[in-house]
């Protein structure tokens, strides 16, 4: 029987509570009722009490002691064991504290941003899932958050719950499905304790200490406020520099010629209008340009709509756009406000124009720098009636009718150049170290296996430094949990169109950055390339990214499965006179997901100009050959914000984006 004494530890320092003058034993939330204990590892009890008190925890035949500190803390550690369960922990010292329902299984943290925190409930098959999500054997512990990070915060708010209909609803969809594979798998119970935080950085999950001491992250703590006043100063500094830099880096909306020239008006002549597919960018039908395009189409309408106000949806325009009706204006969002286009919405048709059943749709599109044109799906584009919104569908994707009425140069600036916003007050959610602070520090060291991570959206638009950045919080949390080593899990950035016109600042650069901190020991990357949606931030395919990380566990971690884990990754190349030739690991039976070809795939020369690549495979390897480029220099696949590729292994796993090189980012010549 060993017990070990250790003070002042991460965990130990965050749970300074009052009651130390007191004489009662106290413990932190994530010790509790229901609770799952990491089976295999030293479990760490800690709390607070009076000061030289002996602290006494028994589970079964297993006890250990410990005498608090002057401040009151002490800490226990119980040497690893298996037990069936349920059993009870019991805790006393002057008094006594008793957690029942208790097993032994395995543990693992759920954390990131709104991806992770993306409940059960909207997922895809969620409602099928609740359903069935009794079971003992699965237990949850969700972190609830304020909605501001309080100045000083001691413990987590949460408490263990078993799996069940009520409880697993609001559970992170992710860790649920990841949780109930290897509940599936390996037949034991499991533990999943969900801290995430919606639209937060990595910073703020990484100890403000640590940041400082890497030279490349130093600066987002030396800028941070201590207090209001200096925040206000900042703030206003960040947005006279931010406007000044926006205002060097866009195009500013020319005068509307279309609309004085008829473009909008029934009847009015197609002359130079071409025939185009909408929703969609232009840039992917070949118009590499900044500036207005105009859109026109007709539209037949029931007779019930005749005499009626219409509804308009026309889904979301980059950057902006105007809407007409008939020839009229019905709608606007080239408003700036804060800094922003008006966001997308519903425009009223009124009834005096609907004359007929040919309804006249024109829309201005207006695109200030990056990637214009129709930013939204098919089935958010429709007409309906006013006073019957759930009627009668009149869809407005499919053909229109394209002209360009003033083309400007594109724009493609280095986001990373533009100034970030100050770190905010210590106690906000964005601080660097904030996060730590307050949703993961009080927790540790409870024993666990690994983790499982969703974030980066938040980083994008500053890629290369989530290189240092996300490899320094990998470090930091397993330096403060003292468990060596631990699995650490994440997802790579699914497919979403940002609207930004350059990949080496945006999704496909943050891509990049992600898999590079595969170089650390005890790493895997669940590539979610192809299930995400360009139009939606938060895609609701859960389920498959929770299975392709359990993949990753149940291989690497508890070494259950035989088959392939992880999609095909970028292993090397070689340039074979005009064809290059491009190597995989995890790479058996390449093949396309879907249609007859590969795509996805573009090489470039020495002139940094890329062309898509006519790919076959050959021996277990990608060839790649372009008819314009003689003598390939650089590979690039998938290396955008919502690229269209499908390369994938026998097992289904899709490949992760990469390039061969480093340069800045052009768009690949259609």
């Amino acid at each position: 029987m060993r017990a070990v004494l250790t003070l002042l530890m991460v965990g130990m320092a965050s749970f300074t509570h009052a009651a130390t003058a007191r004489a009662e034993v106290k413990m932190p939330a994530i010790f509790g009722d229901h609770m799952v204990l990491q089976e295999g590892r030293d479990l760490p009890f800690w709390g607070t009490a009076a000061p030289g008190e002996t602290v006494t925890v028994r589970i079964l035949d297993r006890v250990g002691s410990a005498v608090a500190d002057a401040t009151g803390r002490w800490r226990v550690d119980l040497p690893p064991f298996v037990a069936k369960g349920p059993f009870e922990v019991e805790i006393t010292g002057t008094n006594r504290i008793a957690f029942g329902d208790v097993v032994m299984g395995e543990v693992w943290f759920a954390s990131g941003q709104s991806n992770m925190e993306f409940e059960l409930a909207a997922s895809d098959g969620g409602k099928e899932a609740i359903a069935s999500a009794a079971d003992s054997g699965l237990r949850l512990f969700r972190v609830n958050h304020a909605d501001a990070v309080p100045a000083v915060s001691e413990d987590v708010n949460g408490k263990w719950v078993v799996s069940a209909p009520e409880s697993a609803a609001t559970i992170t969809a992710v860790g649920f499905y990841f949780a109930r594979a290897l509940r599936q798998s390996l037949q034991k119970p499991v533990g999943i304790v969900h801290t995430a935080w919606g639209g937060t950085p990595a910073e703020a999950w990484t100890r403000a200490s640590t940041l400082g001491q890497t030279p490349e992250l130093a600066s987002m703590v030396q800028a941070r406020a201590s207090d209001p006043r200096q925040l206000a100063s900042l703030q206003l500094r960040f947005e006279k520099q931010a406007e000044k830099w926006d205002a060097e880096h866009r195009h500013a909306n020319p005068p509307n010629r279309g609309e004085k020239l008829g473009y909008a008006k029934p009847g009015a002549s197609w002359q130079g209008f071409t025939e185009v597919s909408v929703p969609g960018m232009w840039e992917d039908n070949g118009l590499v340009i900044d500036g207005v395009v105009w859109y026109r189409r007709e539209v037949s309408l029931p007779p019930e709509f005749v005499g009626k106000a219409l509804r308009i949806d026309v889904g979301g325009l980059n950057d902006c756009g105007t809407v007409y009706a008939n020839g009229v204006r019905v709608g606007d969002s080239c408003r700036r406000l804060q800094g922003s286009y008006a966001p997308a919405a519903p425009y009223t048709i009124e009834a005096r124009l609907v004359t007929g059943t040919t309804l006249t749709v024109a829309v201005r599109v207006f695109d200030e720098r990056g990637r214009g044109g129709f930013r939204t799906t098919a089935d958010l584009m429709s007409v309906t009636r006013l006073d019957e919104p759930a009627g009668v569908r009149v869809p407005l994707a499919g053909r229109w009718l394209q002209k360009v009425e003033k083309a400007l140069p594109q724009l493609d600036p280095d986001f990373s150049t533009r100034p970030i916003p100050p770190p905010g007050l210590a106690n906000s959610q964005h601080a660097p170290g904030a996060l730590f602070r307050y949703m993961l520090e009080p927790m540790i060291p409870f024993a666990m296996r690994g983790v499982i991570w969703y974030q980066g959206e938040t980083n994008a638009g500053r890629p290369r430094q989530y290189r240092p950045l996300f490899s320094t919080m990998i470090r930091d949390w397993r330096e403060a949990w003292g468990q060596g080593d631990f699995p650490f899990l994440f997802v790579q950035l699914a497919n979403f169109d940002s609207g930004m016109g350059r990949a080496d600042h945006d999704w496909g650069a943050l891509r990049e950055a992600q898999s590079m901190a595969l170089s650390l020991p005890n790493t895997g990357m669940a590539v979610a390339i192809d299930i995400g949606n360009p139009n939606d931030i938060h895609p609701t395919n859960k389920l498959e990214v929770g299975r392709r990380l359990s993949l990753w566990a149940l291989s690497q971690v508890y070494g259950k499965t035989s088959g392939e884990y992880s999609g095909p990754l970028f292993a090397g190349w070689s340039r074979q006179g005009k064809t290059a030739r491009v190597a995989f690991s995890h790479g058996a039976g390449l093949r396309p997901a879907s249609g007859k070809a590969l795509v996805g795939f573009t090489l470039a020369g020495t002139d940094r100009k890329f062309f898509p690549a006519q790919a076959t495979v050959e021996n277990g390897t990608i060839v790649l050959s372009a008819p314009e480029v003689s003598a390939p220099a650089a590979v690039r696949y998938g290396f955008s914000d919502a690229p269209v590729c499908n390369l994938q292994n026998a097992a289904g796993l899709p490949a992760s984006p990469f390039r061969t090189d480093d340069w800045g980012y052009e768009p690949a010549r259609p």
